[in-house]
């Protein structure tokens, strides 16, 4: 009978197991002694112990796990740390152990004889035991191999039940057999890549002590080949093994496929091997001189315990079992990215993987191959549960930006990628140099917090990537013809964003057209050793240097005319970094421009032609041509003037269209000036056809630069010659009827709403009669206002009454200030047709005695000085064609007999307010009211010429 370990299980984080299908064979249930589900959540045990789950009870057996050699993962199980576990094992401490039962086999045989009564097997059918593992394949341990074995061809020991002491000395080693060398009972080892190794002790002492087997299983792990990389680390699938032992009848599954039969005697009491061996994984101290198990790199999902062989139906049930629900778990992984990841052009963006194992899917997908029934594992979700510290995080998905909303952490998808990008030409700082990192979980459940799930970190590397140079767009080369001119020269340059990088060189790749480049400088390059004016052509195009300055030079004057902006040429250039690479070209625009132009003399180019003047008016126009090419100036004639004639020097008139030259050609300077004299002549009868004084005149031209054949070569932008041409003007007269008589009007003594007044007076007859207080300017004439065509300003001023005009004429004029009613000044704009209809009546009121002046001013024709004139009379007529008439009414104003009694009797305010003082307290008695109604009546007696009028007067 054998002694093994009892293990403890790890909590899961959804439910106690209920995953276990039950399946029956012949009616007997397959129920485990001993079983350790060491996927379960038991990683933070800080005693590192497993507990058994099995019918024998947690009381029975204990695994221990060496927290130094071995690590411990929430759905994943147990895995070793194959350096430490052998650097500890060379060192052969106590340390040595990784994962090992508390007890000895000699435990477990007390433990099944004092729980038969709870088993339904024959204690003399044997035992299986069954393991769920994973075999990793690690090539690059042999580096750190201190033995002399091979490792990649030795065997690795997943269990052993053995020795529990490091060292056993024997008296001999001559003649023992592998179990005796080794001091196993037991032992599940991996050998090289693909082949599994079992060694047990039967209890045939004298002929098969201990028997070997050796199973190539590559097919069933399906591991990947990787013999070109020595440094990586490759992992099959998970894999069930069972062993099988009872005497004669021992068996090896794999996946549920026989891989070994053997038919050695065999106590399944286990009465033949030691019972103080102890159990143990992943590694087993070795002997004197002979070191037979090296560490082995895996994991170890479950360990169980059958009392009974099994065959292959029973391992198929046990199979399709599987294991309990874990959790995927993520792994940390350097990314590399390369700079400026994220173009616009690119369509296919660098993904980073967030890797992860997920041991449902891998069952799921072995019982799947099996062709076995299975549970679909659960829907994974990822989440970032630390962002990076520069660079933005993008979904594969639908391309949204995935950054923190308050809260970590955040659902990226159920996809397993994401897209990271650097800030815009960023990059590590050295190539291979972490940029950034983040941080990120995988789990099947909604989580709220980082701390429910296992983060794992992805470094961000960021290789630098040459970025073009980038040529610096010039602004449009504006040049002149000839050879005279200063050119201007043209910078030619870029830019590098990277560090460190910058212009090695400029290079032409496409010339101008019509004319042709060359290098600009003002100093000797010590660089290539060129000289100022060096064509380009002759250097290949390309100048050494960050910058070049160039100079464009037209020559194609056979072919093209210049004018206006109609001449165009273009070239394209582009620059190259000190690594070699070439921006993309840019285009340089070139707008050759005219070298011949025409300008005024004295900066005066306005013509004032009167039409008084029967000669005209002479003005000379001037064109220049500063190119210093052999040709004449003259000058295209495009438009001529419409209201005069234009004669040349020798009097005969201008023709449109058609070159003139001139003989007063002359050299100021370099430049080739020509001057044409022009004789302007007005047409007197579009004076008289016209409405206004003024009429504007054009005339139209260009220079010209002829070459020696008299073809043009060159022609200026239009020149327009402004015409101003200034009519005569017709003076006015003014004059009153019978400027000798004075008139002669009472003070004006009524109320102001009275209808003598200006407010109300209507100008009728019957007014006129009745109002005798009021004086009515009549016989202002003003003559040949038909002939003047513009409006006239008019000022009536008198500072010894008011003025009012006949309301009736207000809507003719403009007024200039104020209103025009009850004023000392009116002033305004009017209509020459019209001034003898609103001159006709004035309306005139005084209340000062004596003799006053009413004057009325005109101002028309040309004048620039209006508010002159309308402040003061008294202006210069030093303006062109402004012109003023005026004329002046005396008027004198007599004392109103009625007003003067008026003024002696006033109304007796004094004792009316005493009336109203005392009021409240005579009212009271009845008296006050009679007392100023008394008073009323009296004065109105006295001095009113109707007593029986009423008067405003309410006192209630």
């Amino acid at each position: 009978m054998i002694s093994i370990f009892p293990m403890r299980t790890l909590m899961l984080l959804f439910s106690p197991i209920t995953f276990y299908h039950q399946v029956a064979y012949a009616s007997q249930s397959i129920l485990p002694l001993l079983q350790y589900d060491l996927t379960m959540d038991n990683c933070h045990n800080t005693e590192a112990t497993f507990v058994n789950e099995g019918i024998l009870g947690k009381d029975s057996f204990e695994l221990l796990r060496n927290v130094n050699t071995t690590s411990c993962t929430f759905g994943m199980g147990i895995e070793s740390n194959y350096y430490e576990s052998y650097r500890a094992n060379s060192n052969q401490t106590s340390t040595s152990k990784s994962l090992y039962a508390s007890k000895p086999i000699g435990s477990l045989l007390e433990s099944l004889e004092n729980n038969d009564g709870h088993t339904s097997t024959n204690s003399g059918n044997g035992f299986t035991l069954s393991l769920w593992i994973r075999p990793h394949q690690i090539h690059g341990y042999k580096n750190t191999n201190n033995h002399d074995d091979d490792v990649a061809t030795s065997s690795r020991a997943v269990l052993t039940i053995g020795s529990n002491t490091f060292h056993r000395k024997s008296s001999s080693t001559t003649g023992l057999t592998l179990c005796e060398k080794s001091e196993i009972d037991l032992q599940l080892s991996i050998v090289a890549k693909d082949m599994l190794e079992i060694v047990y002790r039967t209890n045939d002492q004298y002929f098969e002590p201990c028997q070997r087997i050796i199973a190539n299983v590559s097919s069933l792990w399906d591991a990947a080949d990787d013999d070109d990389d020595d440094t990586s680390l490759i992992s099959s699938k998970p894999t069930q093994i069972s062993i099988s032992l009872t005497n004669y009848h021992q068996r090896i599954f794999v996946n549920g496929k026989t891989i070994a039969r053997r038919n050695e005697q065999f106590d399944p009491d286990l009465k033949h091997w030691n019972p103080s061996s102890i159990l143990q994984f992943f590694t087993y101290p070795s002997s004197d001189g002979y070191h037979n198990s090296p560490p082995w790199d895996g994991q170890l999902f479950r360990f169980s315990l059958y009392r009974d062989i099994w065959d292959k139906g029973q391992v198929t049930s046990i199979i399709s079992e599987g294991l309990p629900p874990a959790q995927p778990l993520g792994y940390p992984k350097v990314a590399t990215i390369c700079e400026d990841a994220w173009d616009e052009n690119n369509e296919t963006l660098q993904q980073i993987e967030m890797p992860y194992s997920f041991l449902d899917i891998e069952i799921e997908n072995l019982l799947t191959s099996l062709e076995l029934p299975n549970h679909p594992a659960a829907n994974v979700r990822h989440y970032i549960t630390r962002f990076p510290s520069r660079g933005s995080l993008f979904s594969v998905v639908d391309g949204r930006k995935i950054e923190p909303d308050g809260k970590i952490p955040v659902l990226v998808s159920d996809v397993d990628r994401l897209v990271y990008l650097p800030r815009k030409d960023e990059h590590s700082e050295f190539r291979g140099l972490t940029y950034t990192t983040f941080d990120y979980c995988v789990t099947t459940n909604k989580i709220i917090a980082s701390s429910q799930c296992v983060s794992a970190t992805i470094s961000v590397v960021v290789d630098p990537v040459n970025d073009p140079p980038v040529a610096t767009i010039p602004p449009t080369y504006f040049v002149h013809e000839g050879v005279n001119e200063e050119a201007q020269a043209l910078l030619l340059t870029g830019s590098d964003v990277d560090k460190g990088d910058y212009i090695q060189s400029i290079q032409i790749t496409s010339t101008p057209k019509s004319g042709y480049l060359s290098l600009s400088v003002s100093s000797f390059r010590k660089e290539d050793r060129l000289l100022h004016g060096t064509l380009l052509s002759t250097v290949n195009n390309t100048i050494s240097g960050k910058e070049a300055y160039v100079e464009y030079l037209f020559t194609d004057y056979d072919k093209i005319v210049i004018q206006d902006s109609s001449v165009t040429d273009v070239f394209r250039f582009r620059v190259q970094d000190s690594v070699g690479s070439w921006s993309e070209e840019l285009e340089v625009n070139i707008q050759v421009l005219s070298s011949v132009s025409s300008y005024s003399i004295g900066a005066i180019d306005h013509w004032i032609a009167h039409m008084i003047n029967t000669e005209g008016i002479s003005h000379q126009i001037t064109g220049r041509d500063s190119s210093g090419l052999n040709r004449t100036v003259g000058f295209f004639v495009e438009s001529l003037p419409t209201k005069g004639v234009m004669l040349y020097e020798d009097g005969a008139p201008l023709v449109e269209n058609q070159i003139v030259e001139s003989h007063g050609m002359f050299m100021d300077s370099d430049i080739k000036v020509e001057r044409l004299n022009l004789t302007y002549v007005g047409i007197p009868i579009l004076c008289e056809q016209g409405d206004s004084l003024l009429m504007n005149d054009t005339l139209a031209y260009q220079v010209v630069a002829l070459g020696t054949d008299n073809e043009v070569m060159s022609v200026s932008s239009t020149k327009e010659e402004q015409i101003t041409v200034v009519c005569a003007v017709e003076k006015l007269s003014i004059q009153v009827s019978d400027p000798e008589e004075e008139m002669i009007v009472s003070e004006f003594v009524s109320r102001v709403d009275d209808n003598c007044g200006g407010y109300m007076f209507d100008f009728t007859d019957e007014s006129k009669k009745l109002c005798s207080d009021v004086a009515l300017i009549f016989g202002f004439q003003v003559k040949n206002t038909e002939k003047l065509p513009e409006p006239v300003f008019v000022s009536i001023t008198s500072y010894e009454g008011l003025l009012s005009l006949n309301k009736d004429y207000l809507s003719e004029i403009t007024p200039l200030f104020d209103q025009q009613t009850m004023r000392t000044s009116i002033r305004f704009l009017s209509p020459s047709d019209k001034l003898g209809d609103i001159l006709s009546a004035i309306h005139f009121q005084s209340n000062t005695v004596g003799i006053g002046e009413i004057r009325v001013v005109l101002q028309y024709g040309r004048c620039y000085h209006k508010e002159i004139f309308l402040l003061d009379h008294e202006f210069s007529e030093s303006a062109t064609e402004c012109y003023k008439v005026e004329s002046v009414v005396t008027v004198t104003v007599q004392q109103n007999p009625e007003g003067y009694q008026k003024s002696h009797y006033p109304f007796p305010w004094v004792s009316l307010l005493i009336i109203l003082i005392l009021g409240p307290i005579l009212y009271m008695k009845g008296r006050a009211r009679q007392a100023v109604e008394d008073i009323c009546v009296d004065w109105k007696e006295e001095h009113m010429s109707d007593p029986t009028a009423d008067i405003p007067l309410d006192i209630d």
